[in-house]
């Protein structure tokens, strides 16, 4: 297993980079070729699997003389034998080594080097904990036997018109047999795993490097095109142990983890229409192309070496209890669906909404109205999976959000100011949760039929919260709202929902307007526990550009958000709870700081009701500075014109309080042992001007000041109490009002 430090930094440094407001990638903003990586050995495994797909799933690329083809995750389920959709094939044990997914295809790919004799052909498995179990099988066509559509070797029982040659690679060996004549020939296969591997592009691979002349004829055709066909299952003793459980090459709906089509197509054993083309003439560079529409797409999950791989019950734990639940979706790969608009053809950067599902749900089927064109803005959407339909979007379930939201970032031109938190159900609580421990990552937060309450009522004595050991019906979100100062919340609800009862999101807006943070919350009375794509679409539209196409986009309401809303990186003002209850820093979570605000550690010993906070204020940004609050009024009333519902609304709305900008900062610290500002985000320039820091705090508290040139000097009174090391200060202060005064040395 890897080190638990360079699993956090591999969970942690993609975020924290949207955190600063920055991306980067290899890849150009259009889903053009990546930059050419610096050449290697042609005839090693590492070149074969050293760049990074793209992800798009059932789609191809060729990436620096490397044909690459990603596959599905999760629909490894065999044949239809029962007459109902999808497959049945089951593995053997739900525990180790199968953990229900050990033949799960996720990718294949081929790199002839005609200039070295040599075929580096490989699989890819989500879960691989023993090689002796996986088999996987890639055959190969051109045009030299159209007719031939022999069995495939050792019994898998399918076969694929026009396949002369078969590549069957398993933990052991590898085998390449001719179909038109039977003979074979065996090869080292070269595997990594997770247990083995140094690199993590080669984990979970088979890799064999067969020379060209091995396939005779088939080898000199490099000016046409080779058909490729794959297959993966189980092996046992000299032959399959039954019927593929998956294949590759092969675009499924979105249904049912996208096996249904490929269980059919099983179920005959004619792998003739699942077929990957690779054109020699492409090389070595082909991209797949950006095209408006519906996606699936996988990435690499940053936090598999440490949780494990497969799936396994998600255990839930009801008053002491633990319940195992729905699944925990623990691979290599994890998935998620895209909406691309059309916009994506001439619009340099686009807003991006996360879309959160409810329980017992995947990442498919929430993009369905987008598609039918119900919600239509200029805007590209994901749904994760959440790492479980029951997850709740904790632990390993907000990581999976949030990789999946830096996966997207990376592969397409998103404006990172105008990223959007959604969700539907346990999508909404899962949104109140990441919102308020993240709120330097979104624009907005818009949770439907959510809400932030917590599994306990926090008002019976001795009935304590267990955060996150509890995840049943469980949120974060009401206990951390001071986190959303900067962070507007536009809810909805169903008056007559019975899951989300309407007394809950009724007490988190009470809890907003006794913060004054900026909310907006409609009911609808006539609902119950469902959603209104309709209104989905108009509050989508009010977001990103204060419903600028409301003459097309019905329901928008202009006035509410006028221009739209934009994150602000570095507001004038922060308040953060931090509760080290919530961390999983296991996994790389823990949530100390957001904005210019970091480093926040508590005074007492943490335990489930410890926290500490921090209110600060930069007036070097007092112009942004909102403090003049306004209350929308009351709406008794009101038609939902797309549908005709009412519905009553509600908010509170804050404003710029026009105050002046000086070289001031105030801060109020409670039970902080530590924290750190970042002056020069916050405004602060000490180099040129004298600034005035007021610190108030409850007891001794370190307070590291970054950001600073190596001439500046902190003084508390008349004595210096620090200079700046390596742009930092390290202060202390005792309990009471401090003033530190920074000024050049």
């Amino acid at each position: 297993m890897k080190s638990i430090s360079r699993i956090l930094s591999l969970v942690l440094a993609s975020v924290l980079a949207l955190t600063a407001g920055c991306h980067s990638s290899s890849r150009s903003s259009d889903g053009g070729a990546p930059t050419p990586a610096a050449p290697a050995t042609a005839t090693t495994p590492e070149r074969l699997w050293r760049d990074d797909g793209f992800g798009l799933v059932a789609h191809d690329e060729i990436i620096d003389g490397v044909y690459i083809s990603t596959d599905y995750v999760y629909d490894d389920h065999g044949p239809n034998t029962d007459g109902a959709a999808g497959g049945d094939s089951t593995y053997p044990t739900d525990g180790t080594p199968y953990f229900k997914n050990a033949a799960d295809l996720v990718e294949v790919r081929v790199m002839p080097v005609e200039s070295e004799n040599k075929l580096l052909i490989g699989v890819r498995f989500n879960t691989l904990i023993d090689p002796a179990i996986p088999v996987a099988a890639i055959g190969i066509a051109d045009n030299s036997t159209p007719q031939l559509s022999e069995s495939w070797p050792f019994s898998p029982g399918i076969s694929a018109k026009g396949t002369r040659f078969v590549i069957t690679l398993r933990g052991d060996k590898t085998t390449l047999t001719d179909l038109s004549s039977g003979k074979s020939s065996e090869f080292t296969t070269l595997v990594f795993n997770d247990q083995s591997s140094t690199l993590r592009n080669l984990e979970n691979t088979f890799t064999a490097i067969i020379p060209l002349t091995e396939l005779g004829d088939l080898a000199s055709n490099s000016t046409g095109e080779w058909r490729l066909h794959a297959a993966s299952g189980l092996w046992e003793g000299n032959q399959w142990a039954e019927a593929p459980f998956d294949i590759a090459f092969f675009e499924d709906t979105f249904v049912n983890w996208q096996q249904n089509e490929q269980a059919t197509l099983l179920t005959s054993g004619d792998l003739s229409s699942a077929q990957g083309i690779l054109k020699f003439d492409d090389f070595p560079f082909r991209s797949p192309a950006m095209s408006p529409g519906r996606y699936a797409r996988v990435y690499p999950s940053p936090i598999s070496s440490l949780i494990g791989e497969g799936i396994v019950p998600w255990t839930q734990q009801v008053e002491g209890v633990k319940i195992p639940t729905l699944n925990h979706y623990r691979g290599l790969y994890l998935p998620y669906t895209i909406w691309i608009p059309e916009e994506i053809a001439s619009a340099t950067q686009l807003p991006l909404f996360i879309y959160l599902h409810g329980a017992s749900q995947n990442h498919l089927g929430h993009l369905q109205p987008f598609v039918d064109g119900i919600i239509d803005v200029a805007a590209i959407v994901i749904a994760p999976t959440g790492a479980g339909e029951l997850s709740f979007y904790k632990e390993a379930g907000e990581v999976d959000a949030l990789s999946s939201m830096n996966d997207v970032t990376q592969h397409y031109p998103i404006d990172l100011d105008r990223v959007f938190l959604s969700g539907l159900s346990m999508g909404g609580q899962g949104t109140f949760s990441v919102g308020t421990h993240r709120p330097d990552l979104f624009a907005a937060a818009l949770p439907f039929i959510g809400t932030g309450q917590s599994t306990f009522n926090e008002d019976i004595p001795g009935n304590t919260e267990i955060i996150p050991a509890n995840r049943w019906m469980n949120s974060t979100g009401r206990k951390m709202l001071e986190n959303a100062l900067n962070l507007p919340f536009r809810m909805a609800n169903g008056a007559l929902d019975p899951i989300v009862n309407l007394t809950w999101p009724t007490q988190d807006v009470a809890r907003m307007k006794e913060l004054q943070n900026d909310h907006q919350f409609l009911i609808f009375h006539g609902r119950h526990h469902e959603t209104i794509p309709e209104y989905i679409n108009a509050v989508y539209h009010q977001v990103i550009n204060g419903c600028a196409t409301a003459a097309i986009t019905a329901g928008c309401v202009a006035n509410r958000d006028s221009t739209g809303i934009k994150r602000d990186i570095n507001p004038a003002r922060v308040r953060y709870k931090v509760v080290p209850y919530h961390f999983a820093e296991d996994i790389g979570l823990r949530y100390d700081g957001a904005y210019w605000v970091s480093g926040m550690s508590v005074r007492e010993t943490p335990d489930d009701v410890s926290f500490g906070i921090v209110d600060v204020t930069s007036f070097a940004l007092a112009d942004k500075l909102k403090s003049t609050i306004q209350e929308l009024s009351l709406e008794p009333t009101l038609v939902f014109d797309p549908t005709g519902d009412t519905y009553s609304f509600q908010g509170l709305r804050r404003e710029k309080s026009g105050a002046e900008i000086e070289q001031r900062m105030i801060a109020d610290l409670k039970n902080l042992k530590a924290i750190a500002f970042d002056t020069r985000r916050a405004g602060l320039t000490p180099e040129t001007s004298p600034t005035t820091i007021v610190i108030t705090s409850d007891g001794i508290t370190d307070i590291t000041l970054t950001g600073l040139d190596s001439n500046v000097k902190a003084r508390i009174g008349n004595s210096i109490v620090a200079t700046t090391n390596n742009g930092q200060l390290l202060l202390h202060v005792s309990a009471g009002e401090t003033t530190i005064t920074l000024s050049r040395h």
